[in-house]
């Protein structure tokens, strides 16, 4: 399972799993990969920290712990919306059928 760091052409910042480096290449090529906040499929991997070269310099535990902090409520909040996306619709909103 590869973890890609992605953000849309919207500048929303997400998490997409994947099977393969493959696999999400030829999702992106078919349109397939998409914001879960706007659904743009204009999407760009961003490097993973794996792969980022870094000085020896180590945050401080003040910046692990906002960092730590802004990863969970982030993960917290696309949770809700998915959540809130997936439910039906009432037909009082949905307004009228034609």
């Amino acid at each position: 399972m590869k973890v890609f760091n992605l953000r849309c052409g919207k500048e929303h910042a997400y998490e997409g799993w994947f099977a393969s480096e493959d696999d999400f290449l030829s999702q992106q090529e078919r349109g397939l990969v998409a914001c879960p906040l706007c659904g743009d499929t204009v999407v760009v991997r961003l490097p993973n920290a794996s792969r980022l070269k870094r000085a020896r310099q180590s945050a401080t535990p003040e910046q692990q712990e906002q960092t730590t902090e802004m990863m969970t409520l982030q993960s917290q909040w696309l949770r809700a919306v998915r959540e809130v996306m997936a439910l039906p619709i009432p037909d009082a909103i949905k307004g009228p059928v034609q």
